[in-house]
């Protein structure tokens, strides 16, 4: 937890609104409260998470919502004017982790797991007007794995130059993150 602070804080002077995909535990809301976010939203598709957070932030300026994560961004960006900080942490998981209610169809990748997001966020960032966010995306030691898709950093990459050619990726411990560079 204190590593993802210390790494939240170093980009809270350039934004004051933080995104996540993937609540799970909450411990993501809570290192970017720690770290200084003034507003954060947050999502998962496990329904029980979510009202956990819920309860757990209720007293703090935190949206949680029970939504797919491209369908969170592309409810939550359109209200935002600004460069934000993103945290994707949104992957393939297995079925008995996601909510129960939730059918995942066609999508499914491999028999009990639902589909990884990732290129759906990144679609969904990318429609947004403003095209300098900070986007941060967790377990870069499960790229080239099932958790997202079996995709490689190379098509990550592409995906999120695809936003702005500007932005530029480093690692930071497990989190791969895409800044523009001035």
């Amino acid at each position: 937890m204190t590593s993802s602070v210390e790494l939240f804080q170093k980009f809270v002077n350039q934004s004051k609104i933080f995104i996540e995909t993937g609540t799970f535990s909450g411990e993501g809301i809570q290192c970017a409260l720690d770290a200084g976010f003034e507003k954060i939203y947050s999502c998962d598709i496990n329904s029980e998470y979510v009202e956990r957070a819920k309860e757990k932030y209720k007293d703090y300026d935190v949206t949680v919502e029970n939504l797919e994560s491209q369908d969170f961004l592309e409810k939550i960006l359109p209200t935002i004017n600004e460069r934000v900080v993103i945290f994707l942490d949104a992957h393939s998981m297995p079925h008995d982790v996601c909510d129960k209610s939730r059918g995942f169809g066609d999508d499914t990748v491999k028999e009990g797991v639902g589909p990884c997001p990732l290129e759906k966020e990144l679609n969904a960032i990318k429609k947004h007007p403003i095209k300098d966010h900070i986007i941060m995306i967790d377990d870069f030691h499960c790229f080239n794995t099932w958790m997202f898709d079996d995709l490689e950093f190379d098509q990550i990459n592409e995906e999120v130059t695809g936003i702005n050619s500007k932005y530029k990726a480093r690692l930071a411990g497990n989190v791969l993150c895409y800044k523009i560079s001035k």
